[in-house]
């Protein structure tokens, strides 16, 4: 049998599943023997059948490379038909007939005899087994969100208690002998307080950042809220800021990161407090819905700045 190989022109492993091999990339593969059966059938509509058609495989034999229809030829040169008694057992190009021979037939005067039986063909070799696909690997399991904080309990309104009756008088003493006194009558019961106010039950909340040598191109997320918050103030300070020291600020929110988002200050506010801070007007959309973002951008710095501390108040919605 003429010697066959076949050559990866690839850069990656070609696998023929139905024959149960991989070639790397760039590899000329010989083709045994014992595998000319497996590779006559996947060039006819398998597996190897394409990627010969297409290049990424050429037929290789002493000569040469071999075109794709001359190489496909060529793997199945060799094959052969098994015929048993006439009866086809596989499909090629060659015929052989192992057909039993016919038994002597008897001679003579003797009564009887019957010639010999023809020997059985052989049975032909059976096919290798396809190799099993890996099986592909289980995906993580997602991390679990984190519990929300609980709100404080709103203050109980207390009640004056009422101012306690005057005793009444002790009646005279009677003379000897002479009657009792009468009891004095007892004073009236003193009024009672009014219930104090019952608390409002909003929650506040605060939340600080502090940036170091802020820029006047800062976005920075603050909080994500899943509950609908009001922001009622914002406050800001310069730490240890010198040269005329300023920070220009706008607060963003929106259920979408990515948006441009609602603004809290009617315009951008400036900080340029480094003592006792400066208290931001708001005049914007101050109404955070829930499930949303809330966010910091800057937009200008002056000075020298080495630290800047914001504070956002706000009430969690009913």
């Amino acid at each position: 049998m003429a010697a066959r190989s076949a050559r990866n022109t690839t850069g990656s492993p070609i696998f023929l599943d139905d024959i149960g091999v991989n070639i790397p990339a760039g590899v000329t593969y010989a083709i045994p023997a014992k595998d000319v059966l497996l590779w006559m059938r996947s060039v006819d509509g398998g597996d190897a059948d394409a990627f010969i058609d297409n290049g990424d495989l050429v037929v290789v034999d002493e000569s040469g490379d071999l075109s794709p229809a001359v190489g496909k030829g060529f793997l199945k040169l060799d094959q052969v038909v098994i015929q048993i008694d006439g009866a086809t057992v596989d499909a090629g190009i060659k015929v052989i007939n192992f057909q039993g021979a016919t038994g002597f037939t008897g001679s003579g005067s003797v009564a009887n005899v019957v010639g010999l039986q023809g020997e059985t063909g052989l049975t032909g070799e059976t096919g290798l087994t396809g190799a099993t696909g890996e099986t592909g690997a289980t995906g993580a399991t997602g991390a679990t969100g984190a519990t929300g904080a609980t709100g404080a309990t709103g203050a109980t309104g207390a009640g004056e208690t009422g101012e306690t009756g005057g005793t009444g008088e002790t009646g005279p003493i009677g003379a000897t002998d002479g009657a009792t006194g009468a009891t004095g009558e007892t004073g009236e019961t003193g009024a009672t307080g009014e219930t104090g106010a019952t608390g409002t039950g909003l929650q506040s909340r605060f939340a600080t950042i502090t940036i170091e040598n802020p820029t006047a191109s800062e976005d920075i997320d603050i909080i994500y809220t899943n509950i609908a918050i009001t922001i009622v103030a914002v406050e800001g300070v310069l730490n240890n800021g010198t040269a005329t020291p300023t920070w220009t600020i706008q607060l963003h929110h929106h259920t979408d990161r990515s948006n441009a988002g609602n603004t809290a200050f009617a315009t951008v506010r400036a900080i340029t407090s480094t003592t006792t801070g400066d208290d931001l007007t708001l005049g914007g959309d101050v109404t955070v819905p829930a499930n949303s973002f809330l966010w910091l951008e800057s937009s200008a710095q002056g000075g020298t700045v080495p630290i800047v501390s914001v504070t956002i108040r706000w009430t969690e919605d009913q």
